[in-house]
């Protein structure tokens, strides 16, 4: 198993959770078992040592609630 920053947006709240998958699309299933009507974005978390996590949290939440 692999870990998965998952990127989360849905109407009560915003915001991101680590997952461990098998893939990133298993990653995203189990993001939507916690909040179905989540809008989901997967990033592999060896992508994240390049990757500003807090600005890329900020640019989520900014595209998805508009």
């Amino acid at each position: 198993m692999a870990d998965f920053l998952v990127l989360f947006s849905d109407p009560v709240s915003a915001g991101y959770r680590m997952v461990e998958a098998l893939t990133a699309q298993h990653a995203a299933d189990v993001m939507k078992l916690i909040s179905p009507e989540a809008l989901v974005s997967v990033v592999p978390a060896e992508q994240l040592s390049v990757i500003d996590r807090h600005q890329l949290v900020a640019d989520w939440i900014r595209l998805t609630q508009g």
